[in-house]
C-alpha cells in the first residue's frame, strides 16, 4: 500500500489491517513517516490558532486526534499479528512485510521467549504472592466555583479551542459561557480539565 501519509491513508490502512490475516505491506519509513505527518499537524495547528482561524484549526485538531487514534490502532493490529506469527513459528506470515523497527521487534521476541522458558524450567523467576497494594488517594478533578485561596505565582497557561457549546461553566470562581470553535487562554489545571472531558483540545502551553 503505498501513498501520502494524510488522515484518510491511515483509515484505510487500518481497515485492511483489521481485515486481513496477514500484515499489510507498508513503506520501510512508515512510522517515521506518520510521525513527522502528526508533527507537521501540531505545526499548522498552532500557526491557526495564531492568526485565530477557528475554522481550519478546528479541521487540523480533528485531523490530529482521528490520525493519533488511527495510528494507535493500526500499530495494535500489527504488533498481535508479529506476535502470533512468532507463537506459531510462522515466519512465513510476516516476511517481507516488517519496517525496520518491526523487523527489530520479531527478532527480539525468540530471546525473549528462550530466556523465560529457561527461567520457568530452573525455577529462575520467583513469583511474590503479597503483591502489595497502592492506594491512591487522589480525587477526580472538577472545575470548580471556588476561588484559589493561594496566590498562583508563575502558573502555565495553555490555549484551549472549544469543542461544542458548554453553558455556565465555572472557570476561576466565574460563571462562563464558551462556544464551539472559541480558541481561549486558560490556566493549564482548567485547559486540562476541559480536554479530558472532551469539551475541547488543549493546544500549546504559552
Amino acid at each position: 500500500m503505498k501513498g501520502d501519509i494524510n488522515e484518510a491513508y491511515l483509515s484505510s490502512l487500518l481497515r485492511l489491517e483489521v481485515k486481513n490475516y496477514d500484515l499489510t505491506p507498508i513503506p520501510s519509513t512508515f512510522y517515521k513517516d506518520v510521525r513527522n505527518y502528526l508533527e507537521d499537524l501540531k505545526g499548522k495547528i498552532d500557526i491557526e490558532t495564531t492568526k485565530k482561524n477557528s475554522r481550519l484549526a478546528g479541521k487540523y485538531i480533528m485531523d490530529l486526534e482521528n490520525s493519533e487514534k488511527n495510528f494507535r490502532r493500526i500499530v495494535e493490529r500489527r504488533i498481535s499479528k508479529i506476535l502470533m506469527a512468532k507463537s506459531l513459528e510462522e515466519k512465513e506470515r510476516v516476511e517481507g512485510h516488517l519496517t525496520p523497527e518491526e523487523q527489530i521487534f520479531y527478532e527480539s521476541l525468540s530471546e525473549t521467549i528462550k530466556n523465560f522458558l529457561e527461567e520457568l524450567l530452573h525455577g529462575g523467576i520467583i513469583t511474590n504472592p503479597e503483591i502489595p497494594t497502592i492506594k491512591n488517594e487522589s480525587k477526580k478533578e472538577t472545575v470548580t466555583d471556588e476561588p484559589s485561596t493561594k496566590e498562583d505565582e508563575g502558573e502555565e497557561y495553555a490555549l484551549v479551542y472549544i469543542k461544542q457549546d458548554i453553558q455556565n461553566i465555572s472557570v476561576m470562581g466565574e460563571k462562563i459561557n464558551l462556544r464551539k470553535e472559541d480558541i481561549l487562554t486558560l490556566p493549564v489545571k482548567y485547559a486540562d480539565i476541559i480536554d479530558k472531558q472532551g469539551l475541547g483540545k488543549k493546544l500549546k502551553i504559552i
